[in-house]
């Protein structure tokens, strides 16, 4: 249960990670 959990946190980082790069991109094209 706790192997999910890490697993989950760890997606949910990456998505944010990858939501946050994907705003600053397109600030930087604005």
């Amino acid at each position: 249960m706790i192997g999910n959990v890490n697993t989950l946190f760890i997606e949910n980082i990456l998505f944010i990670t990858y939501l946050l790069k994907k705003k600053y991109v397109d600030c930087s094209d604005l």
